[in-house]
């Protein structure tokens, strides 16, 4: 069996976090696979850039990403990505929800495609929600501009997220006019009076061109992620839920090339959350990194690959294990190899 494990949120927020509170470093098993490891750095930065790229290595960092077209299944039509979010904007972050996150109903649901395709009838746009909360706008012409993907949105500075180049203005304006017809929808009263965050703008992304056909090595995809979804259906790859431990994961699929999306990481980095992240990486310690590690030394793992949303690469193949010099480096020492 091989592994490809894409872990995105490890490092991301580690250079925001004293050396001295770090108890990551305290990830024995984790620390012990990375040192052994073959290290190389990629450009990939994002999530979603490094889950794009375990399907199309070509893709290069900067391209904008064509999640829309791989959401309608239809490379014809220039569309974009067009997720409700509630956007809440601090001093110096910004946090933001959306998808799975906001949990919406179908009531919820119904309002908002009602809501929006009767305003961007005049534009001659089609918006659609799918299953998992997530929107896709229909354009009559392409959109010229560069968009930020969702996990690269909190934490950051808003005017550096906003949609860029030539046709920006007009999205920032639309953007700015879904707030104000958000602002008084009646699905946002009754959210806000069950304690609920409201909705309260689109956030415009991926609006790329499919240029290359999206080809999958693996056998199993194992991922909770809807984007992961996405790629298994394209590809015609088989994809399961994240099991609890290693030990069920080998009870499903025995053998094979897999990937394998851990992305708990990512929500408590997004936060700038130290607890959550270190409590949450001492699961994966226990429930996956140990075991793992077990099961490579006993060669039930033949290969495996650890990948991150920061650019890091671990390659690690079963003769590794007998590299006894190799230095065992804490998690926060990879951030500037």
């Amino acid at each position: 069996m091989h592994l490809d494990v894409l872990i995105p949120g490890l490092f991301d927020g580690l250079a925001n976090w004293p050396s001295n509170q770090n108890q990551g470093k305290q990830s024995t098993a984790l620390g012990w696979l990375l040192s052994h490891g073959n290290f190389s750095r990629q450009d990939a930065i994002g999530f979603e850039v490094s889950l794009w790229r375990c399907f199309d290595p070509e893709l290069k960092q900067g391209d904008e990403l064509p999640v829309a077209a791989l959401r309608t299944n239809c490379s014809d039509t220039p569309s974009i990505c067009s997720d409700p979010v509630h956007l809440q904007i601090g001093v110096t972050e910004v946090e933001l929800l959306s998808g799975p996150d906001l949990m919406l109903s179908q009531t919820e649901s119904d309002e908002i495609v009602t809501l929006l395709s009767d305003y961007f009838k005049e534009e001659g746009f089609r918006f659609m929600l799918d299953e998992n909360g997530l929107g896709i706008l229909l354009l009559n012409k392409k959109a010229n501009i560069k968009t930020t993907a969702l996990s690269l949105v909190p934490g950051r500075l808003l005017a550096e997220k906003l949609p860029s180049g030539p046709d920006h203005s007009s999205w920032h304006q639309l953007s700015n006019e879904i707030q104000m017809l958000f602002h008084g929808a009646a699905f946002n009263q009754k959210r806000e009076a069950a304690g609920k965050l409201p909705v309260n703008t689109l956030w415009f992304w991926g609006a790329g061109e499919l240029v290359r056909p999206l080809k999958s090595d693996y056998q199993y995809i194992v991922s909770d992620d809807p984007l992961a979804e996405l790629f298994a259906k394209r590809t015609d790859t088989k994809i399961i839920s994240v099991p609890e431990s290693v030990d069920e994961l080998f009870e499903i699929m025995p053998d094979g090339r897999t990937l394998l999306v851990l992305d708990k990481l990512l929500a408590y980095s997004q936060k700038n959350d130290y607890l959550g992240w270190a409590r949450q990486l001492e699961k994966y310690e226990q429930h996956w990194f140990k075991p793992l590690t077990d099961n490579i030394k006993n060669k039930m793992i033949k290969s495996i690959s650890i990948l991150t949303s920061t650019g890091e690469r671990f390659d690690y193949l079963s003769h590794h294990r007998w590299w006894f010099w190799r230095k065992e480096y804490d998690l926060q020492d990879w951030i500037n190899r």
